[in-house]
């Protein structure tokens, strides 16, 4: 952060240093304490990401706080609790600073995963986004970003026949959507997407028991898309026809050699599935 270590060298004069990034936001709030308002630049200020705080219904355009405006009354709280004796007091002020900052540093990196591919940086936007899912995966607004541009990444590899990392940015971005999909109708259309994407890279791969679980995992999170269902349908065919085609010898294979994997491509072993 340009802001906080140019006025960590003012005030200490010392080098900042790498840590864990709970021990960074607790320094720098502390700092953002010691240091005095007027030792904040312009030039410091619009180097510092601001916080925009609104009220229920207020306009997008109210007027925003700095980092130590808003955290430090919070950090203040629980020092105070804590100095008074009131232990849970200040765990749960403790508890509200390291939420305000976990919901702060999700909004930080998805505006500059919006930059990035804006720029036509995408690979680095999913690079960004990935470490923030990591971070804080409970975070609905952070793990809906990533998983949209998985599948803007995976689509794109379909369309030129990388299938592998097609498949690969499908499974990421399904990941953890999974967790929202449920009680979140905003999250549905999005997994749905992936999930189609998945069972159709599947399909051209020859796995179509796999392609089939997933395009109906698809239709029944957007049964309204018909576009899933017909390919769900040819799936189905394709892995009727593909069992039918199975040399009868084949279907007889008993003992050891039932555990190779299933001609199919399904990737399973042939007694868990054609085989059966």
């Amino acid at each position: 952060i340009p802001a906080v270590e140019v006025a960590f060298g003012n005030a200490c004069s010392a080098p900042t240093v790498r840590a864990d990034k709970n021990a960074t936001l607790v320094g720098a709030l502390l700092l953002a304490k010691r240091v005095k308002p007027q030792e904040w630049s312009d030039s410091e200020r619009r180097a510092a990401p601001r916080l925009a705080r609104h009220a229920a219904g207020s306009p997008t355009n109210a007027s925003a706080l700095t980092w130590p405006q808003h955290f430090i009354p919070i950090l203040e709280k629980a020092e105070t609790a804590e100095r008074s004796g009131r232990t849970e007091d200040a765990v749960s002020a403790v508890d509200e600073l390291f939420r305000e900052l976990s919901e702060f540093t999700g909004e930080l990196y998805r505006r500059q995963a919006d930059r990035l591919q804006r720029s036509g940086e995408s690979a680095s936007a999913h690079a960004l986004l990935r470490t923030a899912c990591s971070r804080d995966g409970a975070s609905r607004a952070v793990v809906l970003d990533y998983a949209r541009l998985c599948y803007r990444l995976g689509l794109s590899a379909y369309e030129r026949e990388k299938t592998e990392d097609a498949l690969r940015y499908a499974d990421d971005g399904t990941k953890g959507l999974r967790a929202f999909a449920n009680e979140d109708k905003e999250s549905r259309p999005t997994l749905a997407a992936l999930l189609h994407l998945r069972g159709c890279t599947l399909s051209r791969r020859g796995r179509f028991a796999d392609a089939a679980a997933s395009l109906e995992e698809s239709v029944g999170l957007m049964p309204e898309e018909k576009r899933y269902q017909e390919d769900l349908n040819a799936v189905a065919r394709m892995l009727n026809e593909s069992r039918k085609r199975q040399p009868a010898s084949l279907k007889r294979i008993k003992g050891s050699m039932r555990n190779a994997p299933c001609p199919c491509g399904s990737g399973k072993k042939y007694k868990h599935c054609c085989g059966t």
